[in-house]
């Protein structure tokens, strides 16, 4: 791959007094939902979703939108980024689910952290096989739903986004990650006993499992009645009633014959979110009611347990790999940091 090159172009002002406003940090949980999409080793392909800027202003967006599409948004040590760069990237960031809402100001500063990542990594001499980028498209694609390269192309263009704008992006984030484990790796390591506080502190060393009763009502044709009555039981059960009798007289599962009690759940087969409440329950005590498609739920923990777990040598490598990538991570965001506070960027 020819190294990318980066040629100054006229009177150059530095970030801070162009007073361009940035992120403190990138978004964790977004890291890690794109991350799962394209693996391990797109590193700062999680980074680049991360994006958080502040919104743009209405009258600026829609002066931007009406502009000519390949006139300068803003020079990057000179070399320009058009608007036409930032639409696309906002489809990008759009499409890939990282917001609900993405703006051209939070393209643009996407697009600001790129050509600073290709600099780095051009400076650096970093080079990508071809079939790298190849392979790091074929993961957007399946996080995309898109089995074929065929359908990713077809969902990238109901979105406005062009395939080459999509591979570019890859790349460029396939480019600094290798720049970034270049230079840190080597020098990352993990402290006696990190390990295992990590398999501790995730609960990995055991199998939690609760015992749940349920009394499952569907909404129907007056469905703030049924919620009004899922209340209704909540707060009977909770001053004393019986949970069985009230499953038995208003569930509409399979369960409710035998009182609501559906046995043992292992956590790790619930939603997070569920799990987490559990978490936090004791034995005897009723949810709220919990709004389910067509329907509201209330559930009752009868029951916790936990077993022990034998961690293999294959989970405990795991663990360590990602306790690696989460401070290659937070390397890599220092890195990003350091390259804009020296960078020169003029907006139009």
């Amino acid at each position: 791959m020819t190294p990318i090159q980066i040629r100054p172009a006229g009177r150059r002002l530095p970030m801070a007094r162009r007073g361009l406003r940035r992120s403190s940090g990138m978004g964790a949980e977004t890291a890690r939902r794109v991350a799962r999409g394209l693996g391990s080793g797109a590193l700062g392909l999680a980074l680049a979703l991360a994006a958080a800027a502040p919104a743009l202003h209405p009258a600026r967006a829609a002066a931007q939108s009406q502009a000519n599409a390949f006139e300068a948004a803003a020079f990057v040590d000179g070399k320009a980024i058009t608007n036409f760069d930032v639409q696309q990237r906002a489809r990008l960031l759009r499409m890939s689910g990282v917001r609900d809402e993405i703006d051209l100001e939070i393209g643009l500063e996407s697009m600001i952290d790129e050509r600073l990542k290709r600099a780095a990594a051009s400076a650096a001499g970093i080079e990508i096989d071809p079939q790298e980028v190849q392979d790091g498209l074929g993961r957007f694609a399946q996080a995309q739903g898109a089995a074929t390269p065929a359908a990713l192309e077809a969902k990238l263009r109901r979105a406005g986004v062009s395939l080459v704008v999509a591979r570019e992006f890859i790349e460029t984030e396939l480019l600094w990650s290798a720049l970034i484990r270049r230079d840190y790796q080597p020098t990352v390591d993990l402290g006696p006993g990190e390990v295992e506080d990590q398999i501790k502190a995730l609960g990995l060393d055991k199998t939690v499992e609760f015992s749940l009763g349920e009394i499952a009502m569907a909404l129907g044709a007056n469905p703030e009645q049924v919620q009004e009555r899922a209340r209704q039981i909540v707060a009977e059960v909770r001053g004393g009633g019986d949970f069985q009798a009230a499953a038995k007289r208003w569930g509409q599962t399979q369960s409710a014959p035998r009182g609501g009690m559906v046995g043992w759940a292992p956590a790790a087969q619930l939603p997070p979110q569920l799990s987490q409440m559990l978490e936090r329950m004791q034995p005897g005590e009723v949810t709220d009611p919990i709004p389910v498609p067509r329907g509201v739920v209330i559930l009752k923990l009868v029951d916790r347990r936990e077993t022990p777990r034998e961690m293999t040598d294959e989970d405990r490598e795991r663990v360590r790999v990602q306790l690696l990538e989460q401070r290659l991570s937070r390397l890599a965001e220092g890195r990003l940091q350091e390259l804009r506070a020296r960078a020169y960027v003029e907006r139009r």
